[in-house]
């Protein structure tokens, strides 16, 4: 048996604590899902930094850098204002006029949206019925994230792009955003069509268990800071259409080209926030911005 004294107990003690220190606070500036737009007679300092919806923001309080440089920034671009009156405006037009849920459902469906949604949110399919069958797909998907990873956040309050805004709006910044209220209702909640969101919400349930391997997958990738992966993952849970992810990037990387244009000169940095699952893949912003001349690289 060997024996050790408390003077070297502490010293291998505060040994492991500072090997842990240094695992958890070095970081891998290839590894991390922001990046900075340069070229093409950009004079500010311009960055684009990629968030989740399921994600708290207290994770992106651990960005030191990222946060550092949001703090130096005075423009401030968001994908749309997720104020709590524009959200307040938002929630009347999630709302389906002419429709209810049980049209787009099958009775097997139903009782199981019905249960899932009891046990999630306390409340049932009655009081969802005409809510936008996307809508309802993206609630059931959260309550699996916070499921699955014991994420616990907290629907509309803590997640990383409320938070930029309004601390953005606390510090002052001009703030700009992709969407108005209008043109994000009317891209994100009708299009698809009310069948064909049905169609993929009637999927959703039954491979419910394949679904939430999709999420842990997705999950994993956002550990792994893997926004190629991170984009295919969201857009094979959700099933959002190949064609309408080709009409949104163009959008987007169309308003930031013109910012850069009109806006950037005589700004010293701008701060760019969007949800990750925009920026992977052959038709993702970061190819996008770069087939425009743009230099973006990993910050």
């Amino acid at each position: 048996m060997v024996h050790t004294s408390k003077s070297e107990n502490m010293r291998l003690i505060t040994l492991l604590a500072i090997l842990l220190f240094l695992s958890s606070s070095t970081v891998n500036a290839s590894n991390q899902l922001f990046w900075q737009i340069t070229g093409k007679g950009v004079n500010a300092k311009v960055y684009l930094y990629a968030t989740h919806p399921l994600v708290g923001y207290r994770e992106m309080l651990d960005d030191k850098m990222a946060m550092q440089i949001f703090n130096q920034s005075d423009l401030f671009i968001g994908e749309h204002d997720q104020s709590t009156l524009a959200m307040q405006a938002i929630a009347p037009k999630l709302m389906m006029q002419q429709n209810a849920l049980s049209n787009f459902l099958n009775t097997a469906n139903y009782n199981l949206t019905d249960h899932l949604l009891k046990k999630y949110t306390g409340l049932g399919i009655v009081f969802y019925k005409n809510l936008y069958p996307r809508v309802v797909h993206e609630i059931l998907r959260a309550a699996f994230w916070n499921e699955l990873t014991g994420t616990n956040l907290p629907m509309l309050t803590e997640s990383m792009d409320i938070h930029l805004q309004n601390e953005a709006r606390k510090m002052q910044k001009e703030i700009q955003y992709i969407y108005g209220i209008d043109d994000y209702i009317t891209t994100f909640t009708n299009k698809p069509s009310s069948d064909i969101q049905g169609a993929h919400l009637n999927r959703f349930i039954e491979d419910v268990e394949y679904k939430k391997t999709l999420i842990l997958r997705e999950y994993d990738c956002w550990e792994d800071k893997d926004e190629e992966c991170l984009t295919e993952m969201y857009f094979e849970s959700m099933m959002i259409e190949e064609d309408l992810y080709q009409i949104l990037i163009p959008e987007i990387s169309d308003y930031i080209h013109q910012k850069i244009k009109t806006v950037f000169g005589d700004k010293k940095v701008i701060f760019i926030a969007l949800p990750v699952h925009y920026m992977g893949g052959d038709e993702g912003l970061i190819k996008a911005l770069r087939q425009r001349g743009y230099t973006v690289e990993k910050n």
